[in-house]
């Protein structure tokens, strides 16, 4: 749900994937006014966690709402503490993304408690030990930067 304040869409083409929208959001944050973001876990040239915290500050009426097939904890407790509305994985049917979607453009969270107690507890048992270097998935930066370096 991407639209450009008070015009029907904000493309006249689709961006063509996920990073590449992302760096249309980031480049242009006052030119778009998204209801809600659905992107991947893992994404070539862009840290979706840091892109998260980045909307959430800047934009914090649209709602995060990550897809990924990485169901483990790391990434779910990533995306819980930077504030996505909910957390789906790929072999969850489509029911339950259009659910998904309903609720983070209604701004209502789509967690569930045993979502939430796998992500608690993640970050109370390994969190502590986890050192910024081993986590998978970095990527890029959330500004749109290689990350490298």
């Amino acid at each position: 749900m991407c639209r450009r304040r008070n015009e029907p869409l904000c493309w006249k083409q689709p961006p063509g994937d996920g990073t590449t929208a992302a760096r249309l959001f980031l480049a242009c944050p006052h030119r778009y006014c998204f209801h809600f973001v659905l992107l991947d876990l893992v994404m070539p040239d862009l840290r979706p966690v840091a892109f998260t915290e980045w909307v959430r500050t800047h934009h914090p009426a649209t709602e995060v709402l990550p897809l990924t097939a990485h169901d483990r904890d790391y990434f779910l407790a990533q995306a819980v503490e930077a504030g996505v509305a909910g957390f789906l994985t790929k072999d969850e049917g489509t029911h339950r993304l259009v659910e998904a979607v309903r609720s983070a453009a209604q701004r209502e969270a789509f967690i569930t408690g045993g979502q939430l107690a796998r992500a608690l507890r993640w970050r109370k048992e390994v969190g502590e030990r986890w050192k910024p270097s081993h986590r998978a998935g970095a990527g890029g930066a959330a500004d749109g930067g290689t990350g490298a370096g």
